[in-house]
């Protein structure tokens, strides 16, 4: 008998073993992952700060412009300026300007 075993598990072993097909789904189309932003916190809007088109000062029936305030305070101040600010005194008609922080001086409005 146990040659009939051998020729029988033999003659098995030549079967061809039957595959299972599994019904083919159709493929997905593959797309491109896209990348979810993880939300983020709302940012505030900046506040944008209008740079005035023109600005005058009028004072004692006269009126001058910031760019003259500013062309009188480079003319008498002829070295570089890196920060710059001017206070208007219109009744005293002054400009007083104060330069890179430490240099100050004044020029006539009108």
């Amino acid at each position: 008998m146990d040659e009939k075993k051998e020729v029988k598990v033999a003659a098995e072993a030549k079967k061809p073993v039957a595959k299972k097909v599994a019904a083919k789904k159709p493929a997905a189309k593959k797309t491109a992952a896209k990348k979810v932003a993880a939300k983020k916190p709302a940012k505030k809007a900046a506040k944008k700060t209008v740079a005035p088109k023109k600005f005058v000062i009028q004072a004692m029936g006269n009126e001058v412009s910031y760019d003259a305030v500013v062309k009188k305070v480079n003319k008498a101040y002829k070295e570089n300026i890196k920060t710059l600010e001017i206070y208007v005194k219109p009744e005293e008609n002054k400009a007083y300007y104060f330069i890179n922080g430490k240099d100050d001086g004044s020029v006539d409005l009108f």
